[in-house]
């Protein structure tokens, strides 16, 4: 693990992170009232609230526009795993596998998700459940697939250490 130098441990386990770029813990971030986004945000508005969709057109692993104007959501936000590590609850290197763990859970998730066509993780589970909606409650599919439910239930459990209900 290499920490930039021109960042702090936060900053650096954000860039390194990325989950509320990428659509993991949002499907869009919040605007402010008069704020004006840079050039590259897919702004909506709905029921006089603005939003720009996720997954961000700059996050492409890491943030590329991390150290330019951004939205203020973008510079503000702390999920729980980094309030922890900022309180001291939590180390940086805990913080840190529970990244990699999550990240890795994804890629099998999307793995074994990949027959089912979605925007997001989410969407393709929810397409799998839609396919399977006659018989998602029996014994034989439960065992059939019982990799991906497995993933899934721990994947959601996950998730709930970086964000609040």
């Amino acid at each position: 693990m290499e920490i930039l130098a021109d960042t702090n441990t936060e900053q650096d386990l954000c860039k390194r992170c990325g989950f509320c770029c990428d659509d993991t813990l949002f499907p869009h971030a919040s605007v402010k009232k008069d704020e004006v986004l840079p050039p590259g945000f897919e702004e909506v508005v709905e029921k006089k609230k603005r939003y720009f969709v996720l997954p961000c057109a700059h996050f492409n692993g890491i943030c590329t526009i991390y150290h330019q104007k951004r939205p203020t959501i973008c510079s503000s936000f702390q999920c729980l795993v980094l309030e922890r590590v900022i309180k001291g609850e939590n180390s940086y290197a805990e913080a840190d596998q529970l990244i990699a763990q999550l990240k890795s859970q994804k890629a099998r998730i999307n793995q074994l998700l990949a027959a089912y066509p979605g925007a997001t993780i989410a969407d393709r589970y929810s397409e799998f459940q839609r396919r399977h909606a006659a018989h998602i409650n029996t014994a034989e599919f439960k065992l059939q697939h019982k990799d991906l439910l497995m993933e899934w239930v721990l994947y959601k459990t996950r998730l709930k250490q970086f964000i609040a209900d």
